[in-house]
């Protein structure tokens, strides 16, 4: 009986955990609506969540999708270069004590420093392509997966080391047996972040240096006063980030069996 009411106690709370968020967001947009037309607040200071849902479905296929997959191009492609050479070069700087030395100033450098500052150079030596908002996508993301991979791969249990020394295994055997797994869960937080960050780099980019994209749909409808056209270009940036956020978690899942 208890397996029973723990099973179903895990069932409500799944639900509970889906439909809260959502709920929420309900009661939010009613509140909203009900404030601004009301407070007869103008669209272009605040847009009516109606109007917002209503810009969004004209304007979803001739100008959202197109931005959304322009957008969507430059993450993944930032993204799938600068995860992997975070990963590296955190693997590489936890088994080598001089090169921690030597790039860790650089790194948080880069973490410290706002990329909006770096575009314009960028856009110097690159021009408005695409290759400028990889570019920026790319220093944004190796820099949060590189940290929280070092963190994981310098926080392994003393006794699994020891075990592995005890047995005679080398610095690399070690590593790639014991050292990659137990880290697993902190390398897949330093994802799960990078795909946040690589969303908001690459609409901020586009915003200041493209010629397509959700960040230039956002500034295009900033300079004609079309608020509602801008909440619903975030609404899409919203569910770009929140599902690439959701495969690397479930990735996680997968992965990490032993993870509660």
């Amino acid at each position: 009986m208890k397996a029973k009411d723990r099973a179903i106690s895990i069932k409500n709370e799944k639900i509970i955990r889906i439909l809260g968020p959502i709920l929420l967001l309900i009661i939010l947009l009613a509140v909203l609506q009900l404030v601004t037309t009301i407070g007869n607040v103008p669209n272009y200071m605040f847009p009516k969540p109606s109007v917002v849902f209503e810009t969004f479905a004209q304007n979803l296929v001739p100008k959202i999708l197109p931005a959304a997959g322009e957008t969507l191009t430059v993450v993944l492609i930032g993204y799938a270069i600068g995860a992997p050479i975070g990963i590296m070069l955190a693997a590489m700087m936890s088994q080598f004590k001089l090169l921690n030395k030597a790039f860790s100033p650089y790194v948080i450098l880069l973490v410290c420093t706002p990329l909006i500052s770096l575009v314009p150079m960028l856009m110097l030596w690159m021009g408005y392509g695409m290759n400028v908002r990889i570019i920026g996508v790319i220093i944004q993301v190796f820099p949060i997966v590189m940290m929280n991979s070092f963190t994981g791969f310098n926080n392994v249990e003393h006794i699994k080391l020891e075990l592995m020394q005890s047995m005679g295994a080398k610095r690399f055997t070690t590593f790639f047996r014991v050292t990659f797994f137990d880290a697993l869960p902190h390398v897949f937080t330093g994802l799960k972040l990078g795909t946040i960050f690589a969303t908001i780099t690459a609409v901020s980019t586009e915003g200041v240096s493209g010629n397509m994209g959700l960040g230039h749909l956002m500034m295009e409808a900033k300079g004609v006063l079309r608020t509602d056209m801008m909440f619903a270009t975030i609404i899409i940036c919203a569910i770009i980030g929140i599902t690439l956020y959701s495969l690397v978690n479930l990735a996680e899942k997968k992965i990490i069996k032993w993870k509660k």
